[in-house]
């Protein structure tokens, strides 16, 4: 009777909150179709909008539409069918300019748009896949196949005039091999940037690629950059680059899919999930290969300097009730206490692991794997964004089950958005949401 009491006064309190919050000025925008997601632009101004409805799945219906729209004026400045290729179905480059991508027999189209002339500059087809790279340049890094050979071949082009400033063949056969950017950095006359796709490069704008890696093996490869080195996954190894891809140290690695790397000081963790993929285990839906669960998931730590193995964590799977979804080290959540009515920051300290299980529950332990907390997944948040002393939290395991609140720095909620919010993000400091095909926006 005690715990009912405790629900009821927090629904009570979250409803009240809601209530009073519900009389700030909160606009709906007239849109001409309904409403699925939202994205701002990077610099303020625009928001992409796409318009349509999403399957369980999180992939959109047939006959969906993107556009972009400026809240400032409420004009729809461009809009394009998308043919429910995806959320991600478009973003934004630099003065308010739009890539759309369409799914035409699992290829894509991508186009580079003027958001204020309402113009297409220039358009790819047969794209496979396609990356912004913002810094100092606007560039195009895509991945696709040629009409006339058949090949594939990866190329840089200006996004300005979509002129091509480097072409390379490319291979398809490596289906696992993920594509990498790292941010170009500029130094006088010189600009770089480095690409992992088939092989690792160098590239620089004015002079093309100046050194090429080549490594072992393809599966779910991942570069990750830290201070002026670079480390690269690969299947059974882990390298560590200096700025000329030369190799410093290499370290053997148990050889699962799903490598993910950060650091923390001195600290490399590389940390998997104990995934693995079969052969042929192919899922038509999503068109993407399938992983399994075969293993031990595991956490392993080097000495970014030196390579030394400071730490190796295998995680026993039958401790948990659930496959393991992710594996954190050094991370937050928050999560809903009905004593205090209010959201408590919880974070992993020395030593600690965090477990976040596929059914959203949240597991805390220590390196023997000694349950120290555990947190149920309907009342476990993700941070989205800050603004100020505000702070935007959602819980989004479950595509039909989203929530989404403002909170402030002690954790008191100010905000509670409705009952079937999709999506929440801001522009400046007007936050907008999407709730049964609407948008809506609302200032702090």
């Amino acid at each position: 009777m005690k715990h009912l009491s405790k629900k009821i006064s927090l629904t009570f309190i979250l409803l009240l909150t809601s209530l009073l919050c519900s009389a700030q000025d909160i606009k709906q925008y007239d849109l001409p179709s309904p409403v699925a997601d939202i994205t701002p632009n990077a610099d303020s101004t625009y928001l992409g909008v796409v318009f349509g409805e999403f399957r369980k799945s999180g992939r959109l219906k047939d006959n969906t539409q993107c556009g972009i729209f400026n809240p400032k004026t409420h004009q729809m400045t461009y809009m394009s069918d998308i043919h429910g290729w995806g959320k991600n179905a478009f973003y934004f480059l630099k003065e308010g300019a739009l890539i759309v991508t369409t799914k035409e027999d699992k290829l894509v189209t991508i186009k580079f748009v003027d958001a204020q002339q309402n113009d297409v500059i220039w358009s790819s087809d047969n794209i496979l896949r396609a990356y912004h790279i913002s810094k100092p340049f606007d560039l195009i890094y895509t991945k696709y196949q040629d009409t006339f050979d058949d090949n594939f071949y990866i190329q840089l082009k200006k996004a300005s005039d979509g002129e091509v400033i480097w072409r390379e063949k490319s291979s398809h056969s490596k289906i696992f091999t993920k594509d990498y950017i790292i941010d170009m950095e500029e130094s006088n006359d010189s600009s770089e940037v480095f690409i992992l796709s088939h092989k690792l490069f160098k590239f620089n704008i004015y002079e093309g690629v100046k050194k090429e890696y080549k490594y072992k093996e393809a599966l779910e490869n991942e570069l990750f950059r830290s201070d002026d080195r670079l480390f690269l996954t690969e299947k059974k190894q882990l390298t560590c680059l200096d700025m000329n891809l030369d190799t410093l140290w290499t370290r053997q690695v148990t050889p699962f899919s799903y490598h993910r790397l950060f650091e923390k000081g001195d600290t490399l963790y590389l940390i998997n999930r104990g995934l693995i993929y079969q052969p042929g285990l192919f899922n038509g839906i999503t068109g993407k290969y399938v992983p399994q669960y075969k293993k031990s998931p595991y956490i392993l730590s080097f000495n970014k300097q030196t390579g030394e193995q400071i730490d190796f964590i295998e995680l026993d799977r039958k401790k948990y009730l659930d496959d393991i979804h992710y594996i954190y080290v050094d991370s937050h959540f928050y999560y809903l206490d009905t004593d205090s009515q209010s959201f408590r920051k919880v974070s992993t300290g020395k030593d600690q692991i965090m477990i976040a299980l596929h059914n959203g529950d949240i597991c805390i332990t220590d390196k023997k794997q000694e349950t120290i907390d555990k947190y149920e997944d309907k009342r476990c948040y993700n941070e989205m964004f800050k603004i100020d002393d505000t702070i935007c939290i959602g819980r989004i395991c479950d595509y039909d089950d989203m929530d989404f609140f403002l909170i402030n720095g002690k954790g008191d909620v100010t905000h509670h958005f409705p009952k079937g919010t999709k999506n929440v993000c801001h522009i400046g400091k007007e936050i907008f949401y999407c709730i049964d095909g609407k948008l809506y926006g609302m200032k702090l």
